[in-house]
């Protein structure tokens, strides 16, 4: 078992970075993402708009070239009336909401079979909080640990590299390979 600090399917919670802060209004097909003002107005007509939102973005800037595109790509669908969320938020809220009932911290420990958490570096600016529950996961719990430095949560685009030469590591140090 490899645990790896990675995205879930929470591309609503890079969609929501991009609206203004308190701001919330109802968007196309009840998504709850927004149709608003402004930059929405043009974010759901123009599909140039939303990849270059996120090139833009400074907690963004460490994904791979023609990530953003493909981020705003998977993140989007075009419909006759125009673009929305391809997961619906109702959707995107469930997962999160069941995310957060697991309460997975007292199982861990009762894992069997090799184990190593890869996680996000925790020292740089701006680290989000996943990177620190991975480093707790092994101060706290002595679980296996390793962290892929200069990444954020989205380390798998970030570094794909490094983070599979740490999947592959660990599966020749543990013998499933």
């Amino acid at each position: 078992v490899v645990g790896v600090g990675c995205p879930s399917p929470g591309k609503l919670a890079v969609v929501a970075q991009l609206r203004t802060p308190g701001q919330f209004v109802q968007g196309p097909s009840g998504t709850g993402a927004t149709a608003g003002t402004n930059f929405w107005d043009r974010f759901w007509t123009d599909d140039r708009i939303f990849p270059q939102s996120l090139m833009d973005m400074k907690r963004l800037s460490r994904w791979q070239n023609g990530s953003h595109k493909l981020m705003a790509t998977t993140t989007l669908a075009q419909n006759s009336a125009g673009w929305e969320l391809a997961c619906p938020g109702t959707y995107e809220s469930q997962i999160y909401d069941g995310n957060a009932k697991l309460n997975i911290w007292a199982q861990l420990t009762g894992l069997t079979g090799p184990v190593r958490f890869l996680g996000a570096d925790p020292e740089i600016e701006g680290a989000w909080p996943p990177a620190f529950v991975n480093r707790a996961i092994h101060t706290e719990l002595g679980l296996p640990y390793s962290c892929i430095t200069e990444t954020t949560h989205m380390m798998q685009i970030e570094r794909p590299q490094a983070v599979a030469d740490e999947l592959i590591c660990f599966m020749h140090d543990t013998g499933i390979a």
